[in-house]
């Protein structure tokens, strides 16, 4: 049975929200933390048309049994730097707003809206969750000095 669902994870990165915006943006930077822990998503099925009304579609590819999870959106609101949003063809609107917190770091505040039963609420959550950790994990390894 679905039921109105609505998630909202924070995150504090040291990163700017250009620095951010710019990684929700660019497919190749985009499918190394999207997908939740354990799934891997093809550069080759990464659509991005970032501009309002623009398609935003992947395929998650799980790394043990080889199940595949496309999905389809399109874009709602695009303010750069601070706010994107997208709406799936599954009705899931997935909102994140970036907020300058100064001295380079950012709040990151990731918002699920839904209606959709227990099983995808529990994916939903550990989905968002390990995505806004490989985001940070992305981040750091980008201001990482290389020697």
């Amino acid at each position: 049975m679905s039921e109105q669902f609505d998630l909202i994870v924070t995150r504090v990165y040291d990163a700017s929200p250009q620095e951010i915006w710019d990684v929700w943006t660019d497919p190749q930077q985009l499918r190394q933390f999207f997908g939740p822990a354990g799934t891997t998503i093809p550069l080759e099925t990464v659509t991005m048309d970032v501009r309002v009304g623009g398609e935003f579609s992947l395929t998650m590819h799980n790394d043990v049994n080889g199940d595949e999870y496309p999905m389809k959106a399109e874009y709602v609101v695009l303010e750069e730097p601070t706010k994107i949003q997208f709406k799936t063809t599954g009705g899931i609107t997935g909102t994140i707003e970036l907020e300058d917190l100064g001295m380079g770091k950012t709040l990151l505040t990731w918002t699920t809206e839904a209606s959709i039963d227990a099983a995808d609420r529990a994916g939903a959550i550990i989905g968002t969750h390990s995505a806004a950790d490989q985001l940070g994990e992305l981040l750091k390894e980008a201001a990482t000095p290389r020697s």
